[in-house]
C-alpha cells in the first residue's frame, strides 16, 4: 500500500511539474463510470511560439502516431495563384535542412512505418504512423519540415515537384470521365474570387505562372507553430511526449498572426445553367445550392433531408427513378465546410437520357417529398448509421488522432465527436422540413450538365452564366510582402543526428481459436474487446473460379441480386432494418470465394445475422430487379471504353490468361458474357453452390467464446453441399517480350503495365522471396522504380510494381501513368530499372533496409479488426500456421543476396515481358517503336459488342 502511495505521490509531483512548465489548455478523462466509446482522452498544451500539442495515450497496440495539420488550405490562397497548399503538401516530403533529398519517406519505411500527407480547401495535414519505439524521429522529422523547410528548397526541386502536380492533374482529373467537373462547379458556383472558387489542386497555368520565390513566401506566411496543431497518440508516455514535442518544436519562431477565416452566406440570384462536353458515355446533371459552413444548427437537418431525397434504396430518388431504370443512379449529398457548403444533387442518366427530363424528375422528387414529410424514424435510422460510423472511425490510434486534430482546428475542440454525432439524434421532424423550404424549395440553382461528345442536346438548357477568369498577371497582395524568413536562434539538440530508438515493442498475437459448426464449416475467431462492435466474413468456395467461362460475371451478378431483399422483406426494407441497428451486410467476390461481410455493434449481432442469413439462404430473385442490374453492369460495361486504367488492367489479364481463361476474362464479364447469363442461372448456381461445407468464418470482436454459436446458428440454413470443381487451367507460358497498344484517342496520359505471369502463394517459398525482391525495385515510395520516374524525372505521379497470387498463379506487374509525350521515355526507363535489378540484383545496402522495414513494420499490422481477419486470412485459407508471420521474419532474417538474385535471374528478364500501354496510339507508337523492345500489336478489347 506504501509503495502504490508513493508511486501516487511521484506520478501527482511530476504531472503537476510538466503542467505548470508547459501551458495546459485543457484536459479529459471519461468520468468515472462513463463508458462513452465515442470519449477520447486527451490533454492539451500550448508552447510558447503557439504550437497547440495535443496527446492521447493508448497502449493497445505498440504504435505511436504522430499528426501535424496546418490551417491553410487552398481557401488561404489568391486569385490567380492557386495549388500553392497543394503543392506543399508534396514539397514537404522533399527534404529539409537536417533532413537528406527523399530521406522523409525512406526513413519512415526503414522504422516499419507509414506516411502521407493530404490537403483539403480547409487545411493541410501530415501524418505518419510507426512503432511506437520510433516517435521521436518521427517528431524530429515534423519538426524539421516546419521549421528548418526553406533552407533546402531549390530550383530543381522546386521544378520537379511541379511536373509531379501536373502529373497528378493529368492522372486525377484530366484522364478520368467527369474528373473536371469539381473545378467546373466550384467556378460557376461561387462568387469570381471566392476563396472555394477554384480546385485545391489548382490551375496549371497559375502552376506555370509562379516561381519559387512565390512558394517560399506562401510557406512563410502560413506555416508557423503558432497556424499548426500537433497531435501525438498511441503507446506513449504523456509527460515524455509533451517533453519530445517542445524538445524539438519550442524554438520554432512564430509566424505572422493568422486570423480564423469567417464563413461566407450567399445566394444565387437566379439559377444557372452551365455545362461540359466530355469524354463520357453518360449523361449527368448536377444541381447545387449554396449552403451552410461546417458546424451550423441546419447542418444535421440538411444531411437527413438528403438521405430522405437520395440516400439510398429506401430513398424517394432512387425508388422514383434508379429501381425503375429511368435514371443510372441519382444521390444528394450535402458536403460542409469551413466556409460553406454545397447541397448536391447527382443524376446519372443512360446514354440518350435528356438532362432536361432529369431536371424535371428532381423537380417531381422535391414535390413527392412535400407530399411525403419527414417521421421520426428517418431521424432515428439516419442517427443509429452515424453513431456505429462514429465507433467504427475509432479503431486505430491513426483515427482517434485525425479526429482530435481536426475537431482542434475547427472547433477549438478535440473531443468533439459525441456533439458532432448527438446532433443528428435531437433534430426533428419539422428541422428537416425547415431547412427544405429555407434552401432548396424556390431558391435558385447551379444546374450543370456534362454532356458526351457530339450530344450537345442532351443538356439540361442553354448555357445563362460565364464564370469570371483571373488576369493573366497578378500581384501577390501585401500579407506576403517583406516576409522575413525565420530562423530558430537559440537550439541545444543536434538536428543534423537522427534520434535513436528505443527498445523494439514486442508484438503480441492473440492465438486464434477455431470452431465447428454443424453446417460444414468453421469460425476462427479472435476476441478483441476495444470498442463495442463485432466484424466477421463468411467465405464460401463459390467464386469467380467455378462460374462458366461463357458466362463470366455471373458472381458479379449475383452478389448484386443478394442485396437486392428477400421474399419477406424488399431491398428498402431491408435497407432501413440494418440502418436501425447501425448494421452493415454486404456481399462480394473473389476467385475463390463469394462473401458475406459484416459489421455491427456486438448488442445487434444475432439480429444482424439473421437479416444477412435470409439475405444469403434466401434472396427475392426479382425478374425487374434483375433486368435492371444486368442492363446496369452492360452500360458499365460500355463505358469502360473511356477508361485508359481500367483498360490497360482488363487487357494485361487477358494476355497473361488467355481470352478463354476465367482469369483472362474481365471480372465483370464481357456484353457476350453478361447476355448470356438468365435469372435462372442464377438460381440454379446459388441452389448448387452455396453451400456451408467448408465455408470459413473469420470473426473479430467484442464477444466472448461461450457467446459465438448461438447468433451464427442461423446459418445453419446453408446446405452442407458437396464442394463444386474449380475451373481454371493452366496459365499461358511466359512469351518473347510483346508491346500490346489499346486506343484511347486524345488522352492526356498513357497507362502502362509491364509483367509476367508469376506463381501462387507461399509461405516462405519463391513467392514470399518475390515480395521482399520487389520491395527496393518497385514496392515502395522509395523504390527504385518510383523514385526514377517520379522524383527524378517527373514523368509521373506514381510508379509501382506488385506481385499477386493465391492459390492459383498471379502475376508481377509494373503499373503507372504518365505524360503522354513521356511514354516511350518512361517505359524505357522502366526497362532498364528491371534489366538492371536482373544483371545486378539487389544490393547489399537494400537488402538491410528491406529487412529493417519489413520486420518492423510487423507492430502496424494487427491494430484493427481489418487487418486482424487479414491475418486470419491466410492461416484460415492457406494452412499457414499460427505464428507464421514469426517464421517468416526468421526467414527473412536469413534470407541473403544470391538466393535473392537468383531469383531475379528466373523472374526478371524482360526477353519474356508483356507489355501494355492504353493512350493516343497516333502520337505514341513512333517513340515507342524507336526502342525495339520487342514486337508491337494492337489489342482490341471486345468487352462490348460494336
Amino acid at each position: 500500500m506504501r509503495n502504490i502511495l508513493s508511486f501516487l505521490i511521484f506520478t501527482f509531483i511530476i504531472s503537476t511539474t510538466v503542467e505548470a512548465q508547459y501551458k495546459l489548455i485543457d484536459k479529459f478523462s471519461p468520468p468515472e463510470g462513463v463508458n462513452n466509446p465515442l470519449d477520447i482522452p486527451y490533454v492539451k498544451y500550448q508552447l510558447d511560439n503557439g504550437l497547440t500539442v495535443i496527446i492521447h495515450e493508448d497502449k493497445s497496440d505498440p504504435v505511436v502516431h504522430v499528426d501535424v495539420t496546418y490551417h491553410v488550405g487552398s481557401a488561404r490562397e489568391e486569385i490567380g495563384i492557386s495549388g500553392f497548399a497543394h503543392f506543399f503538401e508534396h514539397m514537404m516530403f522533399q527534404g529539409s535542412k537536417n533532413v537528406g533529398d527523399e530521406q522523409h519517406f525512406k526513413i519512415i519505411q526503414n522504422a516499419g512505418g507509414t506516411l502521407n500527407g493530404t490537403t483539403n480547401r480547409d487545411r493541410t495535414n501530415y501524418f505518419e504512423t510507426m512503432p511506437s519505439n520510433y516517435l521521436e524521429t518521427a517528431l524530429w522529422l515534423e519538426a524539421d519540415r516546419m521549421g528548418f523547410l526553406l533552407e533546402a528548397v531549390n530550383q530543381e526541386k522546386f521544378e520537379i515537384q511541379r511536373a509531379t502536380v501536373k502529373n497528378e492533374k493529368a492522372q486525377r482529373y484530366n484522364n478520368v470521365p467527369y474528373g473536371l467537373v469539381g473545378e467546373n462547379v466550384s467556378k460557376n458556383l461561387y462568387p469570381y474570387a471566392h476563396p472555394y472558387s477554384w480546385p485545391t489542386i489548382g490551375y496549371v497555368e497559375d502552376l506555370d505562372r509562379v516561381t519559387v520565390e512565390d512558394l517560399k513566401r506562401f510557406f512563410l506566411r502560413w506555416y508557423g507553430p503558432n497556424n499548426a496543431v500537433l497531435t501525438i497518440g498511441g503507446n506513449i508516455d504523456g509527460f515524455e511526449a509533451i517533453e519530445l514535442a517542445n524538445k524539438y518544436f519550442g524554438a520554432i519562431p512564430r509566424g505572422p498572426e493568422v486570423e480564423v477565416m469567417k464563413p461566407t452566406t450567399f445566394r444565387l440570384e437566379k439559377p444557372r445553367y452551365v455545362s461540359m462536353e466530355d469524354n463520357v458515355r453518360f449523361p449527368m446533371l448536377r444541381v447545387v445550392f449554396p449552403a451552410v459552413h461546417n458546424g451550423h444548427e441546419d447542418e444535421a437537418p440538411l444531411d437527413i433531408l438528403c438521405e430522405i431525397l437520395g440516400g439510398g434504396k429506401e430513398s424517394i430518388m432512387y425508388n422514383k427513378y434508379v429501381a425503375t431504370q429511368k435514371l443510372l443512379s441519382a444521390s444528394a449529398y450535402n458536403p460542409s465546410f469551413e466556409l460553406s457548403g454545397e447541397l448536391t444533387f447527382n443524376l446519372m442518366g443512360y446514354p440518350t437520357t435528356s438532362l432536361k427530363d432529369a431536371e424535371q424528375m428532381l423537380r417531381d422528387a422535391w414535390k413527392e417529398f412535400e407530399i411525403r414529410g419527414v417521421k421520426q424514424e428517418d431521424i432515428d435510422k439516419y442517427y443509429k448509421q452515424r453513431y456505429t460510423d462514429a465507433i467504427n472511425s475509432l479503431e486505430t490510434v491513426s483515427s482517434k488522432v485525425s479526429q482530435l486534430a481536426a475537431n482542434q482546428t475547427f472547433r477549438n475542440s478535440p473531443n468533439a465527436l459525441t456533439y458532432l454525432t448527438d446532433r443528428y439524434k435531437n433534430v426533428k421532424p419539422e428541422d428537416v422540413i425547415r431547412v427544405y423550404n429555407k434552401y432548396i424549395k424556390a431558391q435558385p440553382a447551379l444546374f450543370f450538365s456534362v454532356y458526351p461528345k457530339g450530344k450537345k442536346e442532351l443538356k439540361a438548357n442553354i448555357d445563362t452564366y460565364t464564370a469570371g477568369k483571373a488576369d493573366t498577371i497578378v500581384s501577390i497582395s501585401d500579407e506576403y510582402k517583406n516576409l522575413s524568413p525565420r530562423f530558430v536562434k537559440k537550439d541545444n539538440i543536434n538536428r543534423k543526428k537522427q534520434p535513436k530508438a528505443g527498445k523494439t515493442p514486442v508484438v503480441s498475437f492473440p492465438t486464434p481459436k477455431v470452431f465447428n459448426m454443424p453446417f460444414g464449416g468453421t469460425i476462427t475467431y479472435i476476441e478483441n474487446k476495444e470498442l463495442p462492435i463485432v466484424n466477421f466474413t463468411l467465405y464460401m468456395p463459390a467464386g469467380s473460379v467455378y462460374q462458366p467461362t461463357d458466362k463470366s460475371g455471373m458472381i458479379y451478378l449475383l452478389t448484386s441480386m443478394l442485396q437486392e431483399g428477400t421474399p419477406n422483406m424488399s431491398a428498402a426494407e431491408v435497407e432501413k432494418k440494418l440502418a436501425l441497428l447501425g448494421s452493415s451486410v454486404s456481399f462480394g467476390a473473389t476467385s475463390e470465394y463469394l462473401t458475406m461481410s459484416v459489421q455491427c455493434l456486438k448488442e445487434n449481432l444475432m439480429e444482424t445475422i439473421s437479416i444477412g442469413t435470409e439475405m444469403l439462404v434466401n434472396p427475392r430473385f426479382d425478374e425487374q430487379d434483375f433486368d435492371r442490374i444486368k442492363k446496369r453492369t452492360l452500360e458499365n460495361l460500355a463505358n469502360l471504353k473511356n477508361q485508359p486504367t481500367s483498360l490497360a488492367n482488363i487487357g494485361f489479364n487477358e494476355l497473361m490468361w488467355g481470352k478463354d481463361h476465367i482469369f483472362g476474362i474481365n471480372g465483370g464479364g464481357t456484353e457476350t458474357t453478361i447476355k448470356n447469363i438468365s435469372l435462372n442461372d442464377l438460381k440454379e448456381f446459388h441452389q448448387n453452390n452455396l453451400t456451408g461445407l467448408n465455408s470459413k468464418i473469420l470473426l473479430v470482436g467484442d464477444i466472448s467464446e461461450e457467446d459465438i454459436m448461438g447468433p451464427f446458428m442461423a446459418l445453419g440454413a446453408l446446405q452442407p453441399l458437396e464442394n463444386a470443381k474449380p475451373n481454371v487451367p493452366e496459365p499461358k507460358a511466359r512469351q518473347k517480350t510483346t508491346i500490346y497498344l489499346i486506343d484511347k484517342p486524345g488522352a492526356a496520359q498513357s497507362e502502362i503495365r509491364v509483367g509476367y505471369m508469376s506463381i501462387p502463394a507461399d509461405l516462405v517459398g519463391d513467392y514470399y522471396t518475390a515480395t521482399v525482391m520487389n520491395y527496393p525495385l518497385g514496392g515502395s515510395f522509395n523504390s527504385r522504380i518510383n523514385i526514377n520516374l517520379r522524383e527524378k524525372k517527373g514523368y509521373t505521379y506514381g510508379a509501382r510494381s506488385y506481385l499477386t497470387g493465391s492459390k492459383f498463379p498471379g502475376a508481377w506487374m509494373v503499373s503507372t501513368g504518365v505524360k503522354a509525350d513521356k511514354t516511350d521515355s518512361a517505359l524505357s526507363e522502366i526497362i532498364k530499372e528491371i534489366d538492371n535489378f536482373y544483371e545486378k540484383g539487389i544490393t547489399k545496402e537494400e537488402l538491410a533496409y528491406t529487412k529493417k522495414a519489413l520486420l518492423e513494420g510487423e507492430a502496424l499490422r494487427y491494430e484493427s479488426n481489418g487487418k486482424k481477419i487479414s491475418y486470419l486470412y491466410n492461416v484460415a485459407m492457406y494452412d499457414f500456421p499460427e505464428d507464421y508471420m514469426g517464421q517468416r521474419a526468421n526467414y527473412l532474417k536469413k534470407l541473403n543476396r544470391k538466393t535473392i538474385n537468383k531469383l531475379a535471374k528466373k523472374m526478371l528478364n524482360s526477353k519474356e515481358m508483356t507489355i501494355v500501354i492504353a493512350g493516343d496510339v497516333q502520337n505514341i507508337k513512333a517513340g515507342i517503336e524507336k526502342l525495339n523492345l520487342g514486337e508491337i500489336k494492337n489489342l482490341e478489347l471486345k468487352l462490348v459488342e460494336e
